[in-house]
């Protein structure tokens, strides 16, 4: 006995929502590709080779002057005279020393010998960090130390004039500026100390010359600039923008005025009068102009021998009428005239075929919107229906007439902008 043959189901994948039946009809059947697998395994490792060895070394840092011995794992095989690597970061910057002669290039009263070493001391341990400089700067703290351990024994070194009591007292107030100004006053007399300067030490020379007015000017400046309320930076941008925009203004109307003068600006004459100021130069310049008249050709032809002839009698009625009706065109028409006879006046045309509406003026493409709100109001449209000779002139100065009072309520914007940005400036100069 047979059975019937078992029936394969199809499972029927559904068309993702959005492609079209032909395009999905193009997939054919979405089976994922086989996978390969390689058939061979990691290598092996190769441990018969040497292991590089890891030395627990000591090193000096040149950098430090106390020799002090440290150790760090190097690997391979140490190097005994080899730098230190990372000692090369350690660069210090080259503070000028001066003895006890050349302090008399630079003597000051407010300044002793001891206070601008100990200046200099601190330049030298901070590397011209002048914020810590100032921070760590207590000069009154060293005279008491120095008082308390040689109160017997009397100040032998050199002193300014001035008094100690006042001395003291100024070095607890100094400034910033002021440790920038003695410190570059005393590094430019040192090097104009010097018989030759090089191009370098002229260059320092000139950045050594601090000034300590300037830079309080400018920190004051910065301070004022650094507590304005934002209101008060919102109107200076909004009147920064404004001069910006009166300066673009201005070049504007400078370039308008150049092009209208050289429009307006009369040729320059070719040759001098001077030979036709005396007699004898009019004489020849009439001369002249007779010369030319005889050289042009003859404007009217003698036709009174022609009329001898014996067409003449024939043709004298012909003639008659012909004259009349030359009378009668012209003669001068009054508009009305003109109007009802049809008799209009052209320009030269253009060839070829064109519209009576392509003759309109063309506004200007900042003028075309606003024009189109004056037409609105006028309820007219921005072309006419019918452009007959008529209603295309009337059109066109129409549109002149909007074209001018445009311009003219730019000109009055701009002027009552100005007349309220002098009233403001003026105002705020005043208050």
């Amino acid at each position: 006995m047979s059975l019937p043959a078992v029936k394969k189901l199809k499972t029927e994948v559904r068309r993702p929502d959005g492609m079209q039946r032909e395009l999905y009809s193009l997939l054919g059947e979405n089976t994922p590709p086989v996978m390969v697998v390689p058939d061979h395994y990691k290598g092996k490792p190769n441990w018969r080779q040497k292991a590089t060895p890891w030395n627990w070394c000591p090193f000096t840092n040149r950098a430090r002057d106390d020799s002090l011995v440290l150790k760090h794992w190097v690997r391979g095989q140490p190097d005994t005279d080899e730098i230190y690597r990372f000692a090369k970061f350690n660069v210090k910057i080259n503070v000028p020393e001066w003895s006890d002669e050349d302090y008399q290039l630079f003597k000051r009263d407010e300044w002793t010998i001891e206070e601008t070493r100990y200046l200099f001391d601190l330049c030298r341990e901070f590397d011209l960090r002048w914020l810590v400089i100032h921070d760590r700067y207590d000069y009154q703290s060293v005279l008491d130390r120095r008082s308390s351990v040689d109160s017997s024994v009397e100040a032998g070194a050199e002193k300014s004039d001035a008094p100690d009591d006042q001395i003291q007292n100024v070095s607890q107030l100094r400034t910033i500026e002021d440790l920038k100004s003695r410190y570059y006053e005393v590094c430019s007399a040192l090097l104009r100390k010097s018989s030759y300067l090089s191009p370098n030490d002229e260059e320092l020379l000139e950045q050594m010359n601090f000034s300590k007015e300037n830079e309080v000017k400018r920190k004051a400046h910065l301070e004022r600039l650094m507590s304005r309320s934002p209101n008060q930076v919102a109107e200076e941008e909004a009147l920064v923008l404004e001069c910006r925009r009166l300066e673009a203004l201005a070049d504007q109307m400078a370039h308008e005025r150049a092009e209208i003068i050289s429009l307006l600006d009369t040729p320059a004459a070719t040759g001098s009068i001077a030979q036709y100021q005396s007699s004898q130069g009019v004489t020849s310049l009439h001369q002249q102009l007779l010369a030319e008249k005889s050289r042009k050709p003859k404007e009217h032809v003698n036709i009174v021998n022609a009329q001898s002839g014996p067409a003449f009698k024939k043709g004298h009625v012909d003639e008659a009428k012909s004259g009349l009706a030359a009378q009668i065109i012209q003669k001068r028409l009054s508009t009305k005239e003109e109007a009802a006879y049809g008799i209009t006046y052209h320009e030269k045309f253009a060839p070829g075929v064109y519209l009576r509406s392509a003759k309109l003026t063309t506004l200007k493409q900042n003028q075309a919107s606003r024009a189109q709100s004056v037409f609105n109001e006028l309820s007219i449209p921005m072309r006419p229906i019918m452009p007959t000779a008529k209603v295309a002139a009337k059109f066109d100065t129409l549109l002149q007439s909007i074209s001018l009072l445009l311009d003219a309520k730019r000109a009055l914007d701009k002027i009552e902008a100005e007349l309220r940005v002098s009233k403001e400036v003026k105002a705020n100069s005043g208050s």
